[in-house]
């Protein structure tokens, strides 16, 4: 939390993330109902185009970053169903 904190205040970024401990994807799905969801993929959207959608609006994001190895093609197909944005960091 401390390293958090410091990191927000260098950059000027004076709002807080909330860091939960490893959950079960039934989880995070069960948190999305009011939330936008944006999941790291080789394969997604440029982050830029999804970044530039966040700054106009308050909603509530949940980010979800997959294990080292890749998630299942049954995984994903439930995030898309759940409607997750597809994001590549470059």
């Amino acid at each position: 939390h401390n390293i958090m904190v410091a990191a927000a205040e260098q950059s000027k970024n004076f709002s807080m993330a909330v860091v939960r401990v490893p959950s079960t994807l039934h989880d995070l799905l069960a948190l999305k109902k009011d939330a936008q969801g944006i999941f790291f993929d080789v394969d997604g959207k440029a982050l830029l185009d999804v970044v530039s959608d966040m700054k106009n609006n308050n909603k509530r994001y949940i980010i979800f970053v997959g294990p080292e190895g890749d998630l299942l093609d049954s995984e994903k197909f439930q995030l898309q169903k759940a409607f997750f944005a597809f994001v590549r960091l470059t």
